[in-house]
This record gives structure tokens, C-alpha cells and sequence, in this order.
């Protein structure tokens, strides 16, 4: 009867899937995500937009858990402690063990880097959120 999923609902049509944990009997969901708050900011910059297209906001949960039947009941924002741990992992990783792959390397570190600016500037979070089915104590 519970749901716990990290980083996995930025992949995923939200909508669709709280409906059908909802029918399933799911009463309690804890996430831990992306969340973006700025679109445009994200749109525009090509190394987050592909990861980051389908996140929503925190208003967006809201509504989207509201509409499948939960409530919101706590968010803990975490992004102080998330993205520049990612940046400064992801900047380390040595080309060596790439190979070929070194572009692909570098666009991601690239885009760690971008995401830890984002972060920073308040246009992404990184939260642990989570709802219950409304009417559960």
C-alpha cells in the first residue's frame, strides 16, 4: 500500500501513474525528485531540457496528487545538499576510463554543472516529498 520511488517520475506520465497506483490501493507515496520551477529556464538550456522535460514543479504535484486521490502532506527541499554533490562528483570522473565516449562525458558534466547554477538561482529543486490518500489519518 505504499509507493517509494527516487528520481524515477521525471520519466514517467504522472497523471497516469498516481490514477493507477491509486486503483492499485496505494495509500502512501514518497518521492525523491527533480523538481523544475522554471520551464523556460530549463527549455532553453540544451544539456537539462532532454532529462528534464516532463518534471513538474512542487504546484504541479499538488495539483497532480490532488487529482489521483492524495494530499501533499510534507516536502522536504533538499537541493543545498543535492546538486553541487552531483556537479562535483560528475566533474571527477576521469576520461580515461571513457574512451570514445569522452564527448559524452563531457556533455555530462556539462550538464551537472548547469543543473547546480539552476539549483542555485531557485529554477530547479531537488525535494523528498509525501502524500497520502485523502481521508487516511
Amino acid at each position: 500500500d505504499a509507493l517509494f520511488a527516487v528520481e524515477a517520475a521525471i520519466h514517467f506520465d504522472k497523471p497516469t501513474f498516481f490514477r493507477a497506483a491509486a486503483d492499485i490501493g496505494v495509500r502512501r507515496i514518497a518521492l525523491a525528485e527533480i523538481l523544475v520551477e522554471d520551464k523556460s529556464a530549463v527549455e532553453a538550456n540544451p544539456y537539462a531540457s532532454p532529462a528534464l522535460h516532463k518534471c513538474w514543479s512542487q504546484a504541479e504535484y499538488e495539483a497532480g496528487l490532488y487529482a489521483a486521490g492524495f494530499e501533499l502532506t510534507s516536502l522536504r527541499d533538499v537541493t543545498a545538499q543535492t546538486f553541487r554533490g552531483m556537479a562535483e562528483y560528475v566533474s571527477g570522473i576521469p576520461e580515461a576510463g571513457y574512451g570514445e565516449n569522452s564527448l559524452i562525458l563531457g556533455q555530462l558534466k556539462r550538464a551537472f554543472l548547469d543543473l547546480e547554477v539552476l539549483s542555485r538561482i531557485g529554477k530547479v529543486r531537488y525535494v523528498i516529498l509525501s502524500a497520502k490518500r485523502r481521508g487516511d489519518a
